[in-house]
């Protein structure tokens, strides 16, 4: 890990997330990743002692609180953990009980007072970088997370030719599709204008298309009778991960540049179908003759 930081809460569950899986052995310079860790050892959410203890034969009590062999060797764990965290030497660090109940106060703390769209349909875009952040630290080979790009296409043809009131109403119809379509599958968020990202945790690639196909024919059997339009549709990216690791910002602009391929077939036929390509293999096309895989 590196000593870069962004939303302190963020940091501290990547971590934690980190050492819930395997521990960690790492050494520690002096700055904001090492304030962390001691500040996590200090609150007992992390150990780097493990204690060994084999209770003693006779009476288990003493006169007062804080004096039994068990206590002291607890009290000393502690302190040494403090003291390898800040003594710049390898240091194996493990996650206790603690830690998990903090890890989980953090998910749901980062996940809580979220706030839609304006049409009040979609997760507002502003969530969205912290929200797959979460959701890419869950991914393993067994559990895929995969990333839509979503772009509607024609819009300006749209807006420019019949108005922005139409233009607003297939946006309506859009996020109204992306939502059911989703359901029980994943969230959505509005990215700004017609750009939609949605979060499909795991789900592989091309468990991640279905859905979205399914997305994509619910809007074009929305019959929107503008002048000149009729129907929408949809051009669609798909980029998927296994590793935890991964850069929230590579996996979006890896599902962009999907999306861009399959938005170059749409162009290929008016009016233009929609299309879905994941980041291997041709784009699909999908018509209303497209059956629902």
């Amino acid at each position: 890990m590196t000593d870069h930081f962004g939303d302190a809460r963020l940091e501290e569950m990547k971590f934690l997330t980190e050492l819930d899986r395997s521990g960690l052995t790492l050494t520690l310079e002096p700055g904001r990743k090492r304030d962390m860790v001691f500040s996590l050892v200090y609150q007992r959410f992390v150990s780097g002692s493990n204690l060994e203890w084999t209770a003693p034969a006779g009476p288990r009590w003493v006169s007062r609180p804080g004096e039994s062999e068990l206590e002291l060797r607890v009290q000393q764990c502690w302190v040494n953990s403090l003291s390898d965290v800040l003594s710049r030497v390898p240091v194996h660090l493990e996650l206790t009980h603690l830690g998990r109940v903090r890890l989980s106060e953090l998910r749901q703390a980062l996940r809580a007072g979220k706030i839609r769209e304006p049409f009040g349909i979609l997760w507002d875009g502003r969530h969205l970088e912290i929200d797959l952040q979460i959701a890419i630290l869950d991914a393993t080979g067994s559990a895929p997370l995969s990333v839509g790009f979503l772009d509607m296409n024609e819009l300006k043809i749209i807006n420019d030719s019949v108005g922005h009131e139409a233009g607003s109403t297939a946006l309506r119809a859009y996020f109204h599709a992306v939502a059911t379509g989703l359901a029980g599958s994943g969230e959505a968020y509005r990215d700004g204008g017609d750009e939609v990202i949605a979060v499909l945790p795991s789900r592989g690639a091309e468990e991640a298309k279905r859905t979205l196909r399914k997305v994509c024919l619910l809007l074009m059997q929305e019959d929107l009778r503008f002048e000149g339009f009729r129907r929408v549709s949809l051009s669609v990216g798909v980029a998927t991960t296994i590793d935890p690791t991964t850069q929230f910002a590579v996996l979006r602009e890896r599902a962009e540049r999907a999306m861009y391929r399959a938005k170059a077939e749409t162009r290929k036929s008016m009016p233009s179908p929609s299309a879905i390509a994941a980041e291997q293999g041709e784009a699909s096309i999908i018509t209303l003759d497209t059956p629902e895989a």
